[in-house]
């Protein structure tokens, strides 16, 4: 298509990515909706804060909500009076649209009752209009927050039970005609005060250069600045505020999920705990009057690194020689009792057992000019690797010594 004329052009060229767009959106898609985000404000010592959040389902499309109602139930005996702050999807919401931007939504809606058993309360929104190929918030599969919704707690030792109601929770397509699916609506249980949660790590044993991973879950924190964080420590018997103050800690973040790297500051063959934790900024302080503490994570351990150590080559004539390789490290070192290396040889003949024992001598037949290679690997995957070209009439050792996971 020949466009003359430069607005002719820019239409062209909008209309384009109005497809484009529109080709983006499922219609339905389907959507989960989760509490998080959990506050207890230890300064006022009566409120409770939690965030509604929407995704994308596992395997769902992108797509964007017209009018929609989201209707959750609360214990009225724990919570009262709930107020409601939006965030991404309310009349001030704009969606760009080339230099210029228009507002999607019309009008937003709370209320609550507590006129039955159970609390209750719903967010209504209702869309004013869609530009095709325009339209936002798009919702994937990264969280987005919807609002911000807290209460005056009546009992902080009650559980908050808050739930979504299927029922009555509905999301318009983006021609605001129903409606998207529904997916997995996650509750929230805990009372309304501050709680480090609970906090586990991805693997029990780590070889040098890897990583773990720890996570805490179902935390409030404080409010006013302060965090729900994470710290590792030697100990496993931390259960107040003083043993944390006293205790070793070799990291400590202001985040609920941590990577710990084996070759950072983290001691060997030594069991080491997660702990989640209230904090507040800045630099990691504690207030002792708005502090939690969780249980230990299960133990995990930083393996020693694999080394794997060669003698000199023995000539025993026909070009031929003998080298002897003492292994050392991994799973086999932290528990000699029950751990053995597995081996694999190639490039070189080796007549020994195909398992053995931490610090144990092995003895290996190579050929001149001949690349060999020796894999010691330990229950966890753990690898030293020793690969080596002989050349005897150069006098010539090529050696390459490392620890890696094995494909």
């Amino acid at each position: 298509m020949r466009v003359k004329s430069t607005a002719g052009y820019i239409t062209a060229i909008l209309l384009l990515n109005s497809l484009f767009c529109m080709a983006q959106l499922a219609n339905p898609s389907t959507y989960d909706l989760r509490f998080t985000n959990h506050q207890y404000n230890c300064t006022t010592d009566n409120q409770f804060c939690t965030d509604i959040q929407i995704k994308a389902a596992a395997g769902a499309g992108n797509f964007v909500a017209g009018s929609h109602t989201i209707w959750f139930f609360y214990n009225k005996s724990a919570l009262t009076t709930p107020t409601y702050t939006p965030s991404n999807f309310h009349t001030g919401t704009t969606c760009p649209i080339g230099s210029a931007s228009y507002n999607p939504y019309g009008s937003l809606s709370f209320g609550y009752s507590q006129s039955g058993p159970l609390g209750e309360a719903n967010v209504t929104t209702l869309l004013q209009t869609f530009i095709p190929g325009f339209e936002c918030p798009i919702i994937g599969q990264d969280w987005i927050t919807m609002g911000e919704v807290c209460f005056t707690i009546l009992d902080p030792n009650l559980p908050t039970d808050l739930e979504f109601g299927p029922t009555y929770t509905s999301i318009n397509l983006s021609s605001d005609t129903p409606a998207h699916n529904q997916g997995t609506f996650t509750p929230f249980h805990q009372s309304a005060q501050i709680n480090a949660g609970t906090v586990s790590v991805d693997k029990a044993y780590v070889c040098r250069n890897e990583a773990i991973t720890g996570n805490a879950v179902d935390a409030i924190s404080g409010g006013d600045g302060k965090f729900v964080g994470l710290a590792v420590s030697n100990s496993g018997t931390i259960s107040d505020f003083a043993q944390f103050q006293a205790a070793t800690k070799y990291r400590l973040d202001s985040t609920t999920t941590a990577t710990y790297t084996n070759g950072g500051s983290f001691p060997t063959n030594t069991p080491l705990y997660a702990y989640s934790f209230i904090g507040q900024h800045p630099a990691y302080s504690i207030d002792q009057t708005c502090f939690d503490l969780s249980a230990p994570s299960t133990p995990f351990v930083m393996l020693k690194d694999i080394q794997v150590t060669a003698s000199d080559y023995v000539c025993i004539g026909g070009g031929q020689a003998r080298i002897n390789l003492l292994v050392t490290g991994g799973m086999p070192n932290y528990q000699p009792a029950t751990e053995q290396f597995s081996i694999d040889v190639a490039g070189a003949d080796y007549a020994g057992a195909a398992m053995i024992d931490d610090n144990t001598t092995i003895e290996l037949t190579v050929n001149d000019g001949a690349m060999w290679e020796v894999r010691f690997t330990d229950s966890q995957g753990c690898a030293g690797i020793l690969a080596v070209l002989l050349l005897l009439l150069r006098n010539v050792r090529l050696v390459l010594l490392m620890q890696v996971r094995p494909p």
